[in-house]
């Protein structure tokens, strides 16, 4: 293994996780899924949800960093946005969309490793984000964590939609004598 974590036979370990991803896929893609109990269906359909949100992390990170590094530079893109969405099918406005998360997740680290752990759909890390940054510069560094905190921990419990109303809210709840000023 090199210093960066390199192995020489498998290169970069993201590389070997996303291949190893795939393979595991590629077995189970033409399993039954008919012959599953109720129980294993449940299971399941939660695992994969929290497994998607799980590589969804991942993605953000790799595209924070391929943003950071301008890698649609060398193909004459004018942004990794442009970039991304041109390789991949996607539209330049999720890609767009999606380099805005991996950006704000940089500055977000609990968000982050929320996602990376399966704990916050991207849409809820979107809201967490979103709703903190939407904070008055005037608002102090330990509200804005007092914020983030409460609603990571209000995302096990609200789909995005009721966490936006909450995070609209965030300093009624946060810091009172500030949002009802």
């Amino acid at each position: 293994m090199t210093s960066t974590g390199h192995r020489a036979d498998r290169g970069h370990p993201i590389l070997a996780a996303l291949s190893a991803i795939d393979s595991e896929i590629d077995t189970v893609e033409r399993a039954p899924a008919w012959s599953m109990s109720d129980e294993d269906t449940r299971q399941a359909l939660a695992r994969v949800t929290r497994l998607i949100a799980r590589l969804s992390g991942l993605e953000l990170k790799v595209a924070a960093h391929a943003d950071r590094n301008q890698v649609g530079d060398a193909s004459g893109a004018t942004s990794t946005s442009v970039w991304w969405a041109n390789h991949t099918r996607m539209t330049q406005r999720e890609a767009a969309r999606k380099i805005k998360l991996a950006n704000a997740l940089e500055t977000h680290d609990p968000v982050a490793h929320a996602l990376a752990a399966g704990d916050v759909l991207v849409d809820q890390a979107h809201v967490v984000t979103d709703a903190v940054d939407a904070l008055p510069d005037t608002v102090q560094p330990d509200v804005r964590t007092r914020a983030r905190d409460y609603l990571l921990e209000a995302a096990a419990h609200y789909d995005a939609r009721a966490l936006r109303i909450q995070g609209r809210r965030i300093l009624d709840v946060v810091a009172p004598e500030i949002g009802e000023a």
